[in-house]
């Protein structure tokens, strides 16, 4: 079967679909079938038990200058446990998947092709997940630019500073951290701070937050430094012609989910639809201390107002009653 073109042989692992079991098994037929599925491995890896996520940190948790092409690691690869081989699920390489990336897929660090954290399956993960985990992921997994988090409740503040810090100044685009109920304004400060091209963020259910995150999120810009050809770096002062694109959260974020965040008022909705121009979907659901903002309606529009059928009912309720 190696004798078929390179093609042929990409276009027989896209019939496996969704068959993780399967992608892991032609991962192990040869060297060839591992370069050609190595990338689809661990794209986006299945995390639906706890022993599989433990088993996931620790493979991306190897430090790349370690991992070394060769026929000594060729034999390893062969003998990694099941736990560590179906974690990966397999997702459809868009239309741009050129076959020289998945060529030199295999002479990268296993973290580094991980685009996709989804736990939102992962059994009992409200007291399971912990820092350690997210440390764990973050370092390993450089590139990644989607995680969930959902309903991961034992993490705390520090646990969201580390993705920021991590994740936020490369590809992070979206991060779930719904009914993370530990979370105050400090993590989202923290997004605020270093994330310059999230497009997706999901805060339901984090009951600590108040309209000082919601006010940052709205007002967040982050302008790169710039470099003189001479070398030195500096920021700001360039001309209009020279100045970069500002970048930061309030310029990219397009999707918020506030629902049940109860402590945020008129006044840190109204800062945030002032600096977030480009958003187009907020939710705030259950946001019962926002009142007016919401379809900037004027004070006096709220004023409890009866129609004339509400009225006729009433009389004829009186009327009954007497």
């Amino acid at each position: 079967m190696d004798a078929l073109p390179t093609e042929l042989l990409l276009a027989i692992i896209d019939c496996l679909g969704f068959d993780q079991g399967s992608i892991a098994a032609c991962n192990r037929i040869n060297k060839l079938w591992h370069t050609l599925t190595h990338q689809r491995l661990y794209k986006q890896p299945r995390l639906d038990r706890r022993l599989a996520l433990e088993a996931f940190v620790g493979a991306v948790s190897v430090p790349a200058e370690l991992i070394v092409h060769s026929h000594n690691q060729e034999q390893q690869d062969s003998s990694i446990s099941d736990d560590v081989l179906r974690i990966s699920q397999y997702t459809q390489c868009p239309s741009s998947y050129s076959l020289l990336s998945s060529l030199t897929a295999t002479r990268r660090h296993p973290g580094r092709l991980v685009e996709t954290i989804d736990l939102s399956m992962l059994p009992h993960r409200w007291e399971t997940v912990h820092i350690g985990h997210i440390q764990g992921v973050v370092q390993g997994c450089s590139y990644l630019s989607s995680l969930d988090l959902s309903d991961c409740s034992q993490l705390r503040d520090n646990a969201v500073q580390s993705i920021a810090e991590a994740l936020g100044p490369r590809n992070l685009r979206s991060l779930i951290l719904s009914g993370c109920t530990r979370i105050t304004d400090v993590a989202v400060l923290s997004i605020c701070a270093h994330a310059v091209g999230l497009e997706n963020l999901e805060l339901s259910r984090c009951d600590r937050l108040s309209d000082i995150s919601i006010l940052e999120l709205g007002t967040a810009v982050i302008q790169p430094t710039r470099v003189h050809l001479s070398g030195s770096r500096y920021s700001g002062g360039a001309t209009e012609a020279e100045a970069p694109r500002f970048q930061g959260t309030s310029q990219t974020i397009r999707s918020l989910d506030l629902s049940h965040c109860t402590r945020i008022t008129d006044r840190g909705i109204w800062g945030l639809r002032q600096g977030a121009v480009g958003l187009t979907l907020l939710n705030l659901e259950g946001c019962y201390g926002v009142l007016g903002s919401v379809n900037d309606l004027e004070a006096n529009e709220w004023e409890d107002f009866e129609d004339e059928d509400d009225l006729e009912l009433d009389s004829d309720l009186d009327v009954d009653s007497y």
